[in-house]
């Protein structure tokens, strides 16, 4: 189980990522029949805002340019 305020991501079925970290999961895992994903990157000192935002930059157009990706970022803070 979570612990009291941990950030979790989850389906219906179950958890997908928790503690900032992914779960290897044939359930979870990318194929090429994959039609919604979420990525996550974890930016800790001394990486600095601007450093992040280029990296997500980065993945987007990757994905974009490669998987015919559209997608979203959101920046988490806390």
């Amino acid at each position: 189980r979570p612990l009291p305020g941990e950030i979790i991501y989850a389906d219906d079925v179950g958890a997908v990522c928790r503690r900032w970290n992914w779960r290897e999961s044939a359930r979870t895992c990318l194929t090429e029949t994959t039609t919604e994903a979420f990525l996550l990157i974890e930016a800790l000192p001394p990486t600095s805002p601007e450093e992040l935002v280029a990296a997500l930059d980065e993945l987007v157009d990757s994905a974009a340019e490669h998987c015919g990706a559209r997608c979203e970022r959101r920046i988490i803070t806390g």
